[in-house]
């Protein structure tokens, strides 16, 4: 297991808090691993940080280093439009947000090559941002 994120700061609060796991500083557009070397991707909440036009290069990476068959899971949260929004956890630093639907998501996956599998949408908890959580699984074919 590898986990990779583009904020040095992230990566170093990943380490200290999980020092046994390996952290690297990567762009999910550009992942530094060979051609079909993953059996599986999880990008939970990570996407819509990113602009909208950023998102087909990430999954054309997905697919690049999943080897046939294997799975990727998207995590987001439902939206529309993107820009620079207050932090809604508070950080005190404005953040870029892309929201998506669910069928844009998965329709982008799809168009990426993947077979979609499952889509779910579900509704915030009581402790959580108030907006719906988008769940698409997905699989790289065998071919």
């Amino acid at each position: 297991m590898i986990g990779v994120d583009i904020s040095p700061r992230c990566i170093t609060l990943a380490r200290r808090e999980q020092p046994s796991l390996r952290f690297d500083l990567m762009d999910m557009s550009s992942l530094g691993f060979r051609n079909g070397t993953m059996d599986g991707i999880v990008a939970y909440y990570a996407i819509h940080y990113q602009p909208a036009a950023t998102l087909p290069a990430a999954i054309e990476e997905f697919f690049r280093v999943l080897r046939p068959g294997g799975e990727l899971l998207l995590v987001a949260k439902d939206g529309e439009g993107e820009g620079w929004i207050e932090d809604p956890l508070g950080g005190g630093e404005p953040i870029f947000w892309t929201g998506f639907t669910a069928g844009g998501l998965a329709a982008a996956v799809a168009a990426g090559g993947f077979t979609v599998d499952h889509v779910e949408v579900r509704q915030p908890q009581v402790d959580e941002i108030a907006a719906k959580r988008i769940y698409v699984a997905a699989s790289r074919p065998r071919r």
